[in-house]
């Protein structure tokens, strides 16, 4: 069932395109989209990742999100799932994305981007007015970037079938992502 039968589920920091990135992918190979965050904010009832975090706080969220990730495994149809960059750090996350790859029910794609891309996009999404994501660390952005790399990166590691240099155009990491899911 590998490649056309399975999830493709992309994992990866903030500012990666795993959202951009996972739109594209899901257009080109006619599949359903799932954005995780989206899907979380649906199971706890709140408009924002930021109102979630204030009102309900990280621990509530992130037990929402590993729900909201079983539900978008458990979807029949193969569909491409963007990850939060910090699902795989919610309880029992990792051992839903490890069991459903090892069914064959989906394959894990890492989009990693230089430290100084993440950081250069985060900054722009914030001057965009996307002032939705919470900090993580309390300390500025490039340095939080660095932290939660340091934090993430080898269990994105450890999760993924293919790692994908994301510092390319969304266009050229889709290109990438349907290369990987074709080989399967």
């Amino acid at each position: 069932m590998m490649g056309g039968g399975s999830h493709v589920v992309l994992i990866g920091l903030r500012g990666s395109g795993k959202s951009s990135v996972g739109r594209l992918v899901s257009s080109a190979l006619h599949r359903p989209f799932i954005d995780l965050d989206e899907l979380t904010l649906q199971v706890l009832g709140v408009e924002s990742v930021q109102q979630a975090w204030d009102d309900l706080g990280e621990p509530r969220f992130r037990e929402a999100e590993c729900v909201a990730l079983g539900r978008a495994l458990e979807v029949e149809s193969p569909s491409i799932i963007a990850l939060g960059g910090g699902t795989p750090t919610a309880p029992g996350a990792d051992e839903r994305l490890a069991r459903a790859s090892a069914g064959d029910r989906a394959i894990v794609i890492y989009l990693d981007a230089p430290i100084a891309v993440l950081a250069s996009r985060v900054a722009a999404a914030r001057s965009d007015g996307d002032d939705s994501r919470p900090s993580l660390t309390g300390v500025e952005p490039v340095a939080e970037i660095e932290e939660v790399h340091r934090q993430r990166d080898s269990r994105y590691r450890a999760l993924a079938h293919e790692i994908i240099d994301a510092s390319a155009s969304p266009a050229k990491v889709c290109d990438a992502v349907i290369r990987v899911v074709e080989k399967r």
